[in-house]
């Protein structure tokens, strides 16, 4: 089983990342592919320092010509927190940005996301989940989705949100990934109206986890995905984030 420790807090196209100094490398990918010319899915990648990556990837709910500027919004606000409070406690950060969307936010729509901070040297990732989907972990046991709890970014502008927030926190070890994605993924509808759905996606990830190469991994999740679509278009953004454990 993977080592999480989740505690309540105050507070389209692909690329790969070097490796990191230290011990454990790390490798990171992610692929964005919008249904439209106005996507609401967005992710970033954060190099504070060599030690350290922000890893943010988030979706605007809803549909329409204001969903993609929000998200632009959002990942810049979400740069200058990262340079105000640098590699330090992404509740806190998470926290902030919440502040400032609530601020600017229309009352009818809401922001999920997932950030964390990777320690290269350790393997060692730091994260808080608002509203988003449960990151998936995989390991030599299977597939286990991540525990940690939290609402959506926008929806309260105090205490609710805060007390909300869990860091979890979880240790790579040689071979072990972790997948953030949007619900876009999960929620594909076929030409019978069937979702890809959650059990579809463990088994992909189950079968494809020998794949050498982050990005040539998420190439084969997606291939998987897009064969269930059988030529329908789908009806929501796709955004999909792997960090690897590899020599």
């Amino acid at each position: 089983m993977p080592r999480f420790d989740v505690s309540r807090s105050s507070g389209s196209s692909l690329s790969v990342l070097s490796p990191g100094a230290g011990p454990a490398i790390i490798r990171v990918s992610a692929c964005t592919r919008p249904s439209g010319e106005q996507g609401g899915d967005f992710y970033d990648l954060l190099p504070f320092d060599p030690d350290h990556l922000g890893v943010f990837i988030g979706d605007v709910s809803g549909h329409g010509p204001l969903v993609g500027p929000i998200a632009e919004m959002t990942r810049e606000l979400m740069r200058h927190q990262a340079r105000r409070f640098g590699a330090g406690d992404p509740a806190a950060m998470l926290t902030s940005l919440n502040r400032m969307l609530f601020e600017h936010l229309p009352s009818h729509i809401f922001v999920t996301a997932v950030f964390g901070i990777l320690h290269r040297p350790s393997g060692a990732f730091r994260f808080v989940r608002a509203g988003h989907p449960r990151p998936l972990y995989l390991d030599a046991q299977g597939v286990t989705p991540c525990a940690s709890n939290g609402i959506a970014l926008g929806l309260d502008n105090g205490a609710i949100f805060q007390g909300s927030l869990e860091i979890e926190r979880l240790v790579f070890r040689d071979g072990d990934r972790l997948l953030l994605y949007t619900d876009g993924l999960v929620e594909a509808l076929d030409h019978t109206g069937a979702e890809y759905g959650l059990d579809r996606l463990t088994g992909s990830l189950l079968a494809r986890h020998s794949t050498k190469g982050e990005e040539a991994f998420l190439a084969a999740v997606l291939r998987d995905w897009h064969s269930h679509l059988a030529g329908e278009p789908p009806e929501d953004d796709v955004t999909v984030i792997g960090l690897h454990h590899s020599a």
